[in-house]
């Protein structure tokens, strides 16, 4: 059975690799705030220990690569150039998702969470994205947004002891050193994930958020319009689970008392295609809405971002929300719901609101299930189940399109936050420093 399990593994591994590599995404080490050198041991006093640092070409993971924490040599599995070309919502190449989709089942099968094999010559491996790698240096396993994404998301582990049991006895080994969520309710649902299996590991748990890049700092913001207009943005994928819907009900109702003006950045998944494309039609008719797709980058943190007033996505099924802290790095105070970790990022009526939502697809104290997932797409289509969303919309934009000097100082509280306090690359990389320290004691 342990060689069918290593043959799948590594069958899968082999499918992510040539994905990779058909992509130019390979795993050669790019030398990242210093020179990499020959493996050297950690605890040698005054020797510089070496990390490798493997992670998604996500946004959330654009800080790690340009600013990692300093008195370390540090390498990584990617250049960071490859976050300069991202648009909102990148469509991943079809061989990369072949291969990681390919890989995900094998390891649903095996009853093995993801794994990764990192042959690089280091002293600590720190891998992100909720992937466990297959090294003999100790490791750090980080960016877990939620218990099944180790295993791809595939919400049915919790019932396989098979899969609890594999991933227990991998965050058990000496050699895993830390286990890091991006928020409480992430650890809390690995919590209720492993039951009374994760007491082993607890003393190795901890919150690590996502930082913003400090080149994506809003430092010197430019001249608004001056035109008495309040911009409103919304940015995410996935409209209707993402509250698009709502918010623009709530839009309708304040721009019949305020100057006001509404942009969506957003498309949505092929099973609201047919409804999304019907419901947009009737966003282009409405006076003072903008509705974009995919834009470049530079598009929308210079065009939208910086010329924006208030932040809203009254999401229904994010495990975090990392556009959240993109805004906060634009100066924007934050609308959105109290779902998840929702309340961990934006601190309620001092950087942005947080509305009720009747309805989540993940939920701080239970579990997610193939069933309550089916429930939630179904109720996420039934307009009458948000009509106490669009209320609350409506109080809380109201209030920071009314009051200039709340919505400017809840935008630049936020605005700190992301610059040097608890959502920062400083708070992130001390954090992580002592992390790494303790991990080659």
């Amino acid at each position: 059975m342990r060689r069918k399990l290593a043959g799948c593994v590594s069958c899968a591994n082999i499918i992510i690799s040539q994905a990779d590599m058909l992509n130019e995404m390979t795993d050669d080490v790019k030398p990242i705030g210093g020179s990499p050198g020959t493996s050297v041991s950690g605890n040698e006093k005054g020797v510089i220990p070496s990390i490798y640092y493997y992670g998604p070409a996500h946004p959330a993971h654009e800080s790690m690569y340009l600013e990692p924490p300093e008195g370390i040599h540090f390498s990584a599995n990617r250049d960071p150039s490859v976050f300069e070309t991202f648009s909102v919502a990148p469509v991943y190449r079809p061989m990369r998702k072949l291969g990681v989709n390919m890989a995900g089942r094998f390891f649903r099968v095996v009853g093995s969470p993801r794994r990764v094999p990192i042959l690089t010559r280091c002293d600590l491996v720190h891998v992100d994205g909720a992937v466990v790698p297959i090294t003999d240096k100790p490791w750090i396993i980080g960016s877990i947004e939620y218990a099944s994404a180790i295993f791809s998301f595939d919400d049915t582990w919790y019932t396989r002891p098979t899969m609890r049991n594999s991933l227990v006895r991998l965050l058990s080994r000496p050699r895993c050193r830390r286990i890091l969520t991006y928020s409480e309710a992430a650890l809390n649902s690995l919590r209720l994930g492993l039951g009374k299996e994760f007491e082993s590991i607890v003393a190795k748990t901890g919150v690590l958020p996502p930082a913003v890049p400090s080149r994506n700092l809003l430092r010197s913001p430019p001249k608004k319009d001056d035109d008495g207009s309040v911009r409103i943005l919304f940015v995410g994928t996935h409209f209707f689970d993402k509250g698009g819907r709502e918010l623009f009900y709530a839009f309708r109702r304040l721009k019949q008392k305020f100057d006001v003006e509404l942009t969506f950045v957003t498309s949505a998944p092929k099973h609201h295609e047919e409804y999304f494309n019907s419901f947009a039609e009737t966003i282009r008719k409405e006076p003072g809405v903008h509705l974009y797709s995919r834009i470049p980058k530079d598009v929308l943190w210079n065009k939208h971002f910086a010329k924006s007033d208030i932040f809203c996505m009254p999401s229904y099924m994010d495990n975090l929300g990392y556009v959240v802290l993109e805004a906060m790095a634009n100066r924007l105070p934050t609308v959105t719901t109290d779902m998840f970790a929702f309340g961990e990022i934006v601190r309620e009526g001092e950087t942005g609101f947080l509305v009720h939502t009747p309805v989540a697809s993940f939920e701080r104290d239970r579990l997610r299930t193939p069933e309550s997932v089916l429930r939630y797409r179904e109720a996420v289509l039934n307009e009458k189940l948000f009509s106490s969303v669009v209320d609350s919309l409506e109080v809380s934009l109201g209030r920071l399109i009314e009051e200039d000097a709340a919505r400017k100082r809840m935008g630049e509280a936020a605005f700190k936050d992301v610059e040097q306090g608890r959502l920062s690359v400083a708070h992130r990389n001390r954090r992580l420093y002592e992390y790494y320290r303790e991990a080659l004691q």
